[in-house]
């Protein structure tokens, strides 16, 4: 029905069939444009670490509470020094995904 009806609007109708031959260009070329900048794997590596804080925030959390029998001292410098090498694996991480993906110049 939506479609006779677009049929009678011949400028409309032009102008959706030309949208619609170029979405699949235009999400081909985002596509591309997203492998080449390593955006997945950036997306996968943020998600992780992001679940690695959450988790040690609600650790922090209940130790300030005091719902752990830990030595809080201890506990929280654990916490720091694991948040610590957590860290610095993301940046290992980050040099890798940048040697895999050296930055080009445009030519012309």
């Amino acid at each position: 029905m939506a479609w006779t009806r677009l049929e009678s609007l011949p400028i409309w109708h032009r102008w959706l069939v030309v949208l619609m031959g170029f979405a699949p260009i235009g999400a081909a070329l985002w596509e591309t444009y997203a492998e080449r900048l390593g955006l997945r794997a950036q997306v996968n590596q943020y998600a992780r670490f992001a679940g690695i804080f959450r988790r040690a925030k609600r650790f922090a959390e209940q130790l300030e509470r005091g719902e752990m029998r830990h030595d809080k001292r201890h506990a929280l410098l654990a916490l720091l020094r694991e948040l610590g090498r957590e860290a610095l694996m993301e940046n290992g991480d980050w040099v890798l995904l940048l040697r895999e993906r050296p930055i080009v110049l445009p030519k012309g």
